[in-house]
């Protein structure tokens, strides 16, 4: 019994241990959480935008403070509009074609998507049933929309994860110097403890005052987006907004929306939007509709990962 006794006590030491370094944790957790929530899109509203950030790509990472599917999308989307590349459909899913070399005043994400597409060939297909050339381009593309937006989005609280540090520290010297410890458990103390130090840092993170002001920037576009075209404008005006929104709206997933707004604004001054047919795409007979087809495919691909 004295033997078992011994045994137990030094469990006790790392068990106690680990146990107030989780809850130290979970408290820091909820104290910054509680100080760090990001702004309602609803205090930010716009009746006109003037200018837009030169990368949906950014403009998308902010607005979701984290990678999102739709910065792809909408990058392809903005490089076609601007005459780069050019999309068109495939029976075998959608075609993207070199139409123009990328110009180095375009930003680095969009010449980086160019060269990633265009190593070998001028054309680069998307496949529908296995879009697996499609997936690791958008693997590349988020790790380095990571490396050069991500670190700009948030920073470790480092006080907080340096007082588990110590704590583990601390944990260990008891349980080092407890009665009849092994070197097994302090192994797997050592272990549990830096898989705890090294969540800390991933969890314990306050926004930036980029993060910040980004966000309340893409919430003011999101707004405009959302309140649908100017219905004073021309027509004309009406389809350059368009096209000028369209990257955008899709990284804040409001493609959908923005085309159909448009389209319907169109149709109610009697033009048909199914006439419609970008330069920068062919996908069919719809005009517009063809454009939400278009959006809704490559995310769906992408989903399929």
């Amino acid at each position: 019994m004295g033997f078992i006794s011994l045994e137990v006590q030094a469990w006790v030491a790392a068990l106690a241990s680990l146990m107030v370094q989780s809850f130290y944790l979970v408290l820091l957790f909820f104290m910054f959480s509680l100080k760090t929530n990001l702004p309602s899109p609803k205090m930010s509203e716009t009746k006109e935008l003037k200018n837009l950030p030169a990368s949906p790509a950014e403009t998308g990472y902010l607005y979701h403070a984290d990678y999102h599917d739709s910065c792809l999308v909408a990058t392809l989307v903005h490089l076609a509009i601007e005459g780069v590349t050019s999309i068109s459909d495939h029976y075998q899913g959608w075609l993207i074609q070199m139409e123009a070399p990328c110009p180095s005043s375009r930003t680095s994400e969009e010449r980086l998507l160019f060269q990633e597409m265009f190593k070998n060939q001028k054309t680069f297909l998307v496949e529908r049933e296995k879009p697996n050339s499609f997936i690791k381009l958008n693997e590349s593309f988020q790790a380095f929309l990571d490396k050069i937006y991500g670190k700009k989005l948030t920073r470790p609280h480092l006080e907080g994860v340096l007082g588990s540090a110590v704590l583990a520290v601390f944990g260990g010297f008891l349980t080092w110097n407890a009665n009849n410890c092994s070197g097994t458990l302090i192994t797997t103390y050592s272990a549990v403890s830096f898989i705890l130090v090294y969540v800390g840092t991933q969890i314990l993170r306050k926004p930036t005052p980029y993060l910040f002001q980004g966000y309340e920037m893409t919430s003011r576009i999101r707004s405009k987006i959302m309140k649908g075209p100017d219905s004073a404008k021309g027509t004309d005006e009406i389809l350059e907004d368009y096209f000028l929104y369209l990257p955008h709206a899709i990284s804040l997933e409001a493609g959908r929306f923005w085309t159909i707004a448009t389209a319907e604004l169109l149709k109610s001054r009697g033009v048909d939007p199914t006439t419609i047919e970008p330069d920068w795409y062919s996908g069919g007979s719809r005009g517009l509709m063809d454009i939400i087809s278009l959006i809704d495919g490559l995310l769906g691909c992408l989903k399929a990962k």
